[in-house]
């Protein structure tokens, strides 16, 4: 986690849904950002990132015993020409 902070200083996670059903909850999220620190993949651009994404969590008798994340991936596959 703190090479998300050292590369995105100003990270910030929001959530805008929370379904619980049973015993799983979903939940729908947005992590924001600006690429202004260094990593050993990325220079400083000065950047905003953005991805949205969710978690579904099952529950047991003590807590979560289970999370499923999932989140766009359509910036990290390579562009087709044309689109």
């Amino acid at each position: 986690m703190q090479e998300y902070f050292r590369v995105l200083p100003d990270l910030r996670f929001d959530v805008d849904l929370v379904v619980a059903s049973g015993d799983q909850v979903f939940t729908r999220w947005l992590l924001t950002g600006t690429y202004s620190g260094v990593s050993m993949s990325h220079a400083p651009s000065d950047r905003r990132f953005e991805e949205y994404g969710c978690t579904l969590s099952k529950m047991g008798q003590m807590g979560i015993v289970h999370i499923w994340h999932y989140w766009e991936t359509d910036h990290m596959l390579p562009r087709r020409a044309g689109q």
